[in-house]
């Protein structure tokens, strides 16, 4: 590795492991959600907390997927190692994109129960401590964890529908917000729907340093729905939490899985 690339990553890591110190949401921001024809899409890849974080670099060994949809036609989405903004392609075809970014594994060690606790309460999971210590009294707390973020931009005109691309976790809307002024969808897991599961919008307006957040639950059929935040940007977040087999505690004994979608509500 490279001395340049070696002082990304290193920098990169330090990023992570600060904000692991908290919940650290993942999201794509683009600086401009909607487009005219000819212009480039550039966003940033951030990792932060209410809708507040910092930008991070395209790191080619930590990206498992980076693509766009049009009208149901895939296209790639390349960048190179340390770029910043990570994403930046000429977009073609009016309409609705939908930008898509993918990570591979990352690992976290819990540095108390306390702050594993936080991080379950935050996200849905209010017994996940005990859950853990039922089972392993003593030790050290492992997680792993993926993040799969999707963000809805138009170019032209806003026709078009976001689209289910096959993520662990995801979110769907199923009404094009930028045509209907409306902000529901559904939440899909592993294994299909998630039912009875928290959904976070963060919405920010310019200016705003943090987002305001609302929480609601998927109902038996997955779906949820939240008020329509009329001049603020949107972060839809949800996360999977689950136990995996036992390895040792040497190796993670839980998995996070990180759903996000943006999109703009001006």
């Amino acid at each position: 590795m490279s001395l340049a690339r070696f002082q990304i990553s290193t920098f990169v890591l330090l990023l992570v492991w600060a904000f692991n110190l908290q919940a650290h949401e993942f999201w794509i921001e683009p600086a401009d959600y909607r487009l005219t024809q000819g212009d480039d899409m550039v966003a940033d890849i951030k990792v932060g907390q209410s809708f507040s974080g910092a930008s991070v670099p395209f790191l080619t060994h930590t990206v498992a997927r980076s693509e766009g949809w049009h009208q149901g036609q895939r296209y790639d989405i390349p960048s190179t190692y340390g770029a910043l903004p990570a994403l930046r392609i000429p977009l073609t075809g009016d309409g609705l994109h939908v930008i898509v970014h993918e990570t591979e594994e990352n690992t976290l060690r819990y540095r108390d129960d306390p702050q594993f606790t936080a991080f379950g309460v935050e996200k849905g999971y209010p017994d996940l401590l005990s859950q853990h210590r039922s089972r392993y009294p003593d030790g050290r707390i492992l997680e792993r964890y993926f993040r799969y973020a999707k963000s809805l931009i138009t170019q032209g005109s806003s026709t078009g529908e976001d689209i289910r691309v096959g993520m662990p976790i995801e979110l769907v809307l199923d009404s094009n917000p930028y045509q209907t002024q409306q902000i529901r969808g559904l939440l899909w897991g592993p294994d299909g729907v998630l039912a009875n599961h928290r959904v976070t919008a963060f919405t920010k307006a310019a200016g705003d340093t943090l987002g305001d957040a609302q929480h609601t639950t998927t109902d038996a059929q997955g779906r949820f729905s939240f008020p329509w935040p009329s001049g603020h940007d949107v972060l839809l977040d949800a996360v999977m939490i689950r136990a995996l087999p036992d390895q040792g505690e040497t190796k993670p004994r839980w998995e996070s899985l990180w759903a996000s979608t943006t999109f703009s509500a001006k």
